[in-house]
């Protein structure tokens, strides 16, 4: 008796401890934001960003971009290698990335952006950024609960 008490005690014991690592290690979650930017001449930058909970955890950024069909097949995406800033379509690329936290309001958040050129002189492309992160201390964003594609995009001049 006294040792199925004993192993029973163990068997609980390793059962919470899984629970409480579960409830520590949080599920990653994916963020996205698609943009159809235009030709720049050098003049522009298109930034496109994401909004995250403050303080997350991001392990994996990735950029695509597409030529085709503006990114509706998901087989015509094609990467964008993020230490070189040089994507798969030669005539777009990476010009910088922004991490900025904002906590002027009574939900804090932040932004993972990308500014990106396009450097044909006529056509449009698509852009994707995509974000993989890990909330932290139980932060979310009440604003983005069901929508993954949670940002924005803007055209800014290329000198800023």
């Amino acid at each position: 008796m006294r040792k199925q008490l004993l192993l029973v005690g163990v068997l609980m014991a390793v059962a919470l401890s899984a629970f409480a690592k579960i409830q520590s290690d949080r599920v990653f979650e994916e963020r996205f934001r698609i943009a159809v930017i235009e030709p720049s001449n050098g003049e522009f930058v298109d930034q496109i960003a994401v909004k995250l909970p403050v303080s997350a955890k991001i392990p994996k950024v990735e950029v695509f971009a597409d030529v085709k069909d503006m990114g509706r097949s998901k087989s015509d995406w094609k990467k964008c290698n993020i230490e070189t800033k040089v994507c798969a379509v030669g005539d777009v690329r990476i010009v910088r990335f922004h991490r900025v936290e904002h906590r002027e309001t009574d939900e804090p958040w932040q932004e993972l952006s990308v500014d990106m050129m396009n450097e044909n002189p006529t056509q449009t492309r698509a852009v994707k950024l995509y974000v993989t992160y890990q909330p932290q201390s139980g932060a979310y964003l009440e604003a983005c609960l069901d929508d993954p594609e949670c940002g924005w995009h803007k055209r800014l001049p290329a000198s800023q």
